[in-house]
């Protein structure tokens, strides 16, 4: 059953919905003066940069595509590759949320804790902000974003010069490219495999957890377009959440061969063993697992082969 609050944002007063919002933002700085005064007031050592940005719901993101973590991850990552390609530290982020009095309360509250999380992870915190309300199906968020020099020059456009290097982070066009993809199967009116894609990520986040049988469902689907031995597993692990244990482990063994290489394989196939009771083989899975993973899943299975080991 859901714990998701009940209610919409017209059933609070500010000052009740602020006192759910703010604990939520909490982030990894404090701040001399920071949220319920008139203004933050902020200790720097340098020059500050300052950037800010709007989205709007319908230009910039669209409820039926997007949840409210996902929108709050866009909100601060754009922000602050901005200040980050300033050649300044990011600090602090000012937030304005202008909302339709019938947004669910669920979705603020989704929104401000993917928020906070997204702060800690960044080593940034909110100072302050806005609250107000908008007319029917208006929904926008406006962060401002702080940050400081920590004495380097600011990395301007016009500075450039040709044999400089260009940096960049990640593909380019993508996000693009998943919207015109989006589009052509909304005018199709059939889902394609980036909808559901986008569906399984949306039910990876729902709250209280996953929506494992949902799904399981759409990687039934998404199977008939990509019938990989990587949406296999997954589709394997989505099984096993959903406590099939005898079909999930079909499926893993019958990957072994073609997947021996696969770090996530082992880790799976670690996790299957464990809950069928298979103690001393889960162990030496995890053992092979944990040659493979990174710093953030090493402390996880580590825990887990821990557990196993007594």
């Amino acid at each position: 059953m859901s714990s998701s609050p009940q209610g919409v944002v017209a059933d609070l007063t500010e000052d009740r919905l602020l006192a759910q919002v703010l604990p939520l933002l909490a982030g990894s700085r404090t701040e001399r003066v920071g949220p319920g005064d008139d203004a933050a007031v902020l200790d720097v050592a340098s020059p500050l940069i300052a950037t800010t940005d709007t989205m709007v719901l319908g230009r910039d993101w669209r409820d039926d595509w997007s949840n409210a973590e996902q929108v709050a991850a866009k909100a601060v990552v754009q922000n602050l590759a901005d200040i980050a390609a300033m050649g300044a530290v990011p600090t602090t982020l000012l937030l304005t949320l202008v909302l339709d009095p019938q947004t669910p309360l669920a979705w603020v509250l989704d929104f401000a804790r993917a928020l906070g999380e997204q702060c800690r992870r960044y080593a940034v915190s909110v100072a302050g902000g806005d609250l107000s309300s908008a007319p029917a199906g208006v929904k926008m968020v406006t962060i401002t974003a702080l940050g400081e020099l920590a004495g380097a020059e600011p990395v301007l456009r016009s500075g450039a010069q040709p044999g400089d290097v260009l940096a960049i982070s990640g593909p380019l066009g993508r996000s693009a490219v998943g919207l015109a993809l989006l589009e052509r199967a909304m005018e199709r009116r059939a889902a394609g495999p980036f909808q559901i894609k986008a569906a399984i990520s949306a039910c990876q986040m729902m709250r209280p957890g996953p929506d494992w049988p949902q799904i399981r469902l759409l990687y039934d689907r998404l199977i008939g377009f990509e019938p990989t031995p990587v949406v296999r597993l997954n589709r394997a692990v989505a099984l096993m959440e959903c406590a099939d244990l005898a079909a999930a482990g079909q499926e893993i063994a019958a990957l072994a061969v073609e997947l021996a290489d696969y770090q996530p394989f082992h880790a799976a196939r670690a996790e299957w063993l464990a809950r069928s009771g298979c103690r001393a083989e889960a162990i030496a899975a995890f053992d092979a697992a944990l040659r493979g993973a990174g710093p953030a899943e090493t402390a996880y299975l580590q825990a887990r082969r821990a557990d196993l080991a007594g």
